[in-house]
């Protein structure tokens, strides 16, 4: 009886409501939109290239939401906005625009995949999906920084998507080698399969709340069924020859789906498949379709949760914290604990950036105002003085504002040591805890610095006019050898170095190409090509990052040149020049290690205690003084022209 009733309180209750665009991917998403109405009647779609619309009323076409996409699939609508996914190199994400196609922006990018369907939870505002290349179903936050994946074991390929908000369920496809549909609450919680035999390749599905039944299309089988909400009562809607349907969903008396087949949307009525016709004919292949459903309107359990990041609702209404990829929940079962150095300093103009990477959503960046902000993001500055992080924050500025010195800075974690190119054909070494100087001379243009301080050991990118090397040496500058032997284009080859495979990476701004070797010197690998003029480099994680030069664009890939390919998020708040890119990953001293001499007392050096091997040092000493006979102490230099 309580089921009867509750169904005739939704019937009673349930409201009928409801362009060119360069994608922006602002730090903080605009929900400020243009003031109109929102209408139930309106199917939206996708093409490969485009997102329309059709008025179900009229049955009329109305003008493009957007166009000059690229390998569109799901879309979705709100109250509010229009999703969608696009699956093209570098762009796969979930992005968002207003349903009039104004302030098109970067939803979730950062470990995306193939997402095959989208779906608005509209109690929350959390967004799902199927992500069919990394197998599993994913929700993200409606401002899409935090996602996390919520049912990942039995999945292969993950298809259509169709939520019920009312009852906490979510429900969705799998044509993998044992296709299913199925239904788990909207936590990923209590999954239970629904249709397993008779079964091929399950596509879209769909919810009819009037009827509360659930449709999907198989287009192997070529045929569109429906079960009632507890998966009984199969019924098979509409069978033909030619026929592939795609994307399904349900508007009053009809079913409408997307067919590859016959290059149209077609609809049919819900309950007898009789009035088949064609709703859009223009002979090209659709892929989503969606229409708007407003359900009963319900009181948001999540706004008194107060998760630390992701609220998820689930069966009758109860709800639960989760949390981002890689980060774990807490004993309050609110708070998310997680690593805190996926992060890396970019400047640019002069100005540096904190950016925070989350491996799964949208990643997050805001301006280092002042030392103080910079001490709290730099791992490092517990060990040093306020001066000394002052000094590092006002050099670090300078440089980025430098296009010519771009990169050519570097922090020894051991010696305490703040390697900089000061042009003149040398770097300087500026110790941050007496901030006394010293020098290492070369007769070429150094370009680029990497600091590897658990190995003592230095690379450095020398340029002259026509070409560029990359030498590699002690960090005192002794031992120098060739490291990678070819010619490089340069006029700047970004270093980097992974301390988990123990590789260099590098890039060429002329050649356009991000290359790795071993520590030792083999095993030259191609990571990526046809970049244009990559000038940064760091590693976080699995990934290399980096920048090109004149853009603003950040991007990553896998560190090993797996199947995750490359990725671009624009950050468009920065001012003009190419970034500088900082790594803030320093090594730990690990139990039982020895603690290098440069760490006590300076290694008893008078000025600059430089990292000779893992286990000794060398003292060095200003422009106009030279090293006394006990290796330790600088004296001025009475040969010293002061007047040069």
């Amino acid at each position: 009886m309580g089921g009867v009733v509750w169904l005739f309180i939704i019937l009673l209750l349930r409201l009928f409501t409801g362009a060119s665009a360069n994608l922006q991917s602002s730090n903080e998403l605009s929900d400020d939109e243009p003031k109109n109405e929102s209408e139930d009647s309106i199917l939206i779609y996708s093409s490969d290239t485009e997102i329309g619309a059709f008025d179900l009323i009229t049955n009329k076409s109305l003008p493009l939401i957007m166009k000059n996409l690229r390998n569109v699939v799901g879309v979705a609508l709100d109250e509010t906005f229009v999703y969608w996914s696009m699956n093209s190199f570098q762009n796969e994400g979930i992005y968002r625009a207003f349903k009039n196609g104004t302030g098109a922006q970067v939803l979730a990018i950062a470990g995306i995949g193939n997402i095959q369907e989208l779906a608005v939870d509209g109690i929350t505002g959390n967004i799902y999906y199927t992500d069919a290349s990394n197998k599993y179903l994913g929700v993200c936050t409606a401002s899409g920084v935090y996602c996390t994946a919520i049912i990942t074991e039995g999945t292969e390929k993950p298809r259509g998507l169709a939520l019920y908000p009312p009852t906490g369920q979510l429900y969705w496809s799998d044509w993998g080698n044992d296709p299913h549909i199925s239904r788990a609450e909207m936590n990923g919680n209590s999954r239970t399969p629904l249709v397993t035999t008779d079964i091929i390749w399950p596509n879209g599905i769909a919810i009819d709340d009037i009827y509360s039944r659930l449709y999907w299309a198989d287009a192997k089988l070529k045929r569109i069924e429906s079960i009632n909400f507890l998966g009984e009562d199969r019924q098979v809607l509409v069978r033909a020859i030619q026929m592939h349907p795609f994307s399904l969903s349900v508007f009053q008396d009809r079913i409408l789906w997307s067919d590859w087949e016959t290059g149209n949307i077609r609809s049919c009525n819900k309950t007898s498949g009789e009035s088949l016709g064609t709703l859009v004919g223009e002979n090209r292949v659709f892929r989503g379709v969606h229409v708007y459903q407003a359900f009963t309107k319900f009181d948001n359990p999540c706004e008194e949760m107060r998760c630390g990041e992701i609220c998820l609702i689930g069966a009758d209404l109860s709800c639960s914290c989760a949390c981002s990829a890689n980060k774990t929940l807490e004993a309050d079962g609110k708070t998310c604990k997680g690593d805190e150095e996926h992060r890396l300093i970019l400047g640019a103009g002069g100005i540096l950036f904190d950016y925070r990477h989350e491996f799964l959503g949208r990643p997050q960046w805001r301006e280092i105002e002042n030392p103080e902000e910079f001490a709290s993001v730099f791992p490092e500055s517990h060990s040093l003085s306020i001066r000394g992080w002052q000094f590092m924050f006002e050099e670090i500025s300078i440089i980025s504002g430098d296009n010519e010195t771009l990169g050519a800075v570097a922090f020894d974690s051991i010696g305490k040591n703040f390697y900089s190119v000061n042009g003149h054909n040398r770097i300087q070494v500026t110790n941050l805890l007496n901030f006394e100087t010293t020098f290492i001379s070369f007769s070429e243009d150094p370009r680029s610095i990497l600091l590897v301080p658990e190995e003592a050991t230095m690379f450095v990118a020398l340029c002259s006019e026509s070409s560029c090397h990359v030498d590699r040496m002690s960090m005192s500058g002794g031992g120098r050898t060739r490291f990678v032997r070819e010619v490089l284009g340069g006029p700047r080859v970004p270093l980097a170095f992974d301390p988990e495979t123990r590789r260099v990476f590098w890039g060429d701004e002329t050649a356009g190409t991000l290359n790795s070797i071993s520590f030792d010197g083999y095993d030259k690998q191609l990571l990526q090509a046809g970049l244009k003029y990559p000038v940064g480099l760091a590693i976080l994680k699995d990934f290399v990052f980096g920048t090109v030069k004149g853009s603003r664009e950040v991007f990553w890939a896998n560190k090993t040149g797996g199947h995750d390919g490359m990725k671009a998020l624009n950050i468009t708040e920065t001012p003009e020049g190419d970034f500088l890119v900082l790594s803030l990953n320093f090594p730990r001293l690990r139990a039982g290690e020895e603690i290098h001499e440069c760490r006590i007392d300076n290694g008893g050096c008078s000025h600059v205690c430089l990292l000779e091997t893992t286990t000794s040092r060398v003292c060095g000493c200003p422009l106009e003084m030279t090293l006394e006979s006990d290796q330790k102490t600088c004296s001025p230099d009475q040969n010293q022209d002061t007047t040069n």
